[in-house]
């Protein structure tokens, strides 16, 4: 089941599968990080995070984050 919620400004919809990514980038990521994050995905469409910890596909569509 698809959920929403605004993380620093933007709209995100993300699955429950997503869980473990949304919450490194609520917490672990500073607004500025986040605000760069979503801006390389909006111009790409599609950007691939990876930490040591998460693997992250971020995509924009419709002026809204996907995870």
């Amino acid at each position: 089941m698809l959920r929403e919620r605004l993380i620093k400004g933007h709209k995100v919809i993300y699955d429950e599968n997503a869980r473990e990514g949304l919450d490194h980038i609520v917490y672990d990521l500073s607004y500025d990080e986040t605000y760069s994050l979503f801006s390389k995905a909006k111009v790409k469409k599609e950007l691939l995070l990876k930490t040591r910890l998460v693997e992250i596909l971020i995509s924009f569509q419709n002026q809204t984050v996907v995870l």
